[in-house]
């Protein structure tokens, strides 16, 4: 294997979410570039990148890519991208349940996305507080290496988390 697993790029053999997001970037562009000249091929670039994530097993899957495609296909438009959400949502729901593993638990654990949904309607449209980019980047690889260190108890807190529990 190329990619070794200690370098967290994969988690209890699942891949890291930045190859989804990279799988949904790829569907995006295909989109962007195909639209409106060549809906088919815009299309079909999406159930690559969607069978792709599911073959190689992604961590959201093809949900990481239906979902980006329809906030991208919403735009600015809240009420819009609410539609996208619950419509992305509802289509996860009725593959998995399709799929005979509704109950295997996963499938309701999506759902928690809907706790998003009062922060897309609290969005103005403008930046927030300045340096606050910087900080919500830095802040996804700082609890990657938080959990990292926790579960190689880098700093002995795996002694002192279960001797708590």
């Amino acid at each position: 294997m190329l990619i070794k697993r200690n370098l967290l790029l994969f988690f209890r053999d699942r891949a890291n979410v930045f190859f989804s997001l990279l799988l949904a970037l790829c569907a995006l562009a295909a989109w962007k570039g195909f639209m409106p000249r060549k809906p088919l091929w815009a299309l079909a670039c999406t159930l690559a990148a969607s069978a792709a994530a599911v073959a190689l097993g992604m961590d959201y899957g093809f949900f990481g890519i239906l979902l980006c495609l329809c906030f991208y296909l919403a735009g600015d438009n809240t009420p819009d991208q609410v539609l996208a959400l619950l419509a992305a949502l509802a289509v996860f729901t009725l593959y998995r349940m399709q799929m005979r593993s509704a109950s295997a638990g996963w499938l309701w654990t999506q759902w928690y996305c809907l706790l998003s949904l009062p922060f897309l309607f609290l969005y103005n449209g403008k930046p927030g507080f300045r340096g606050g980019k910087w900080a919500f980047y830095a802040l996804y690889p700082a609890h990657i290496f938080v959990l990292w260190a926790i579960k190689t108890d880098l700093w002995g807190l795996k002694t002192i988390l279960w001797g708590l529990f």
